[in-house]
């Protein structure tokens, strides 16, 4: 078994069809659910938008971000993007790699800088992990 495996063990999540569709600006390159609350839902654009949405809810945006009436990502378009990962220790973090080679962590709870750039890759990041130990 993989470390992500081993980190997932135990979340149990029992299937649900949702038959409702929310207008998204541009095609959508990733979703993914949160682990620690499978309901919401953040999808990365070919525009290098993050949007998160609550499928509880889903006529209002997620409101882990902000109270704005708001689904997207504060400071979150470095371009065009495929990679997107929930931490699966703290609720609501959330990491993004663009074509441009930047990686960014997004912190809802940060108000003054909810987006951190992490720089250091030359080309496309395609895929995002976060360590189950760390």
């Amino acid at each position: 078994e993989s470390e992500f495996e081993d980190a997932v063990k135990g979340i149990k999540v029992d299937p649900k069809a949702i038959p409702y569709s929310i207008a998204h600006n541009g095609t959508v390159n990733k979703v993914i659910c949160m682990p620690q609350s499978p309901t919401i839902v953040a999808s990365l654009s070919e525009y290098g938008t993050i949007n998160v949405y609550d499928w509880d809810n889903v006529l209002r945006p997620a409101k882990i971000w902000s109270s704005e009436d708001s689904s997207q990502v504060p400071e979150s378009n470095p371009g065009e993007g495929w990679a997107l990962a929930w931490n699966l220790r703290e609720e609501g973090i959330l990491a993004s790699g663009h074509n441009s080679g930047m990686i960014f962590l997004h912190y809802p709870k940060i108000k003054d800088k909810r987006s951190i750039a992490v720089e250091g890759h030359s080309s496309s990041v395609e895929c995002v992990c976060w360590s189950p130990t760390e």
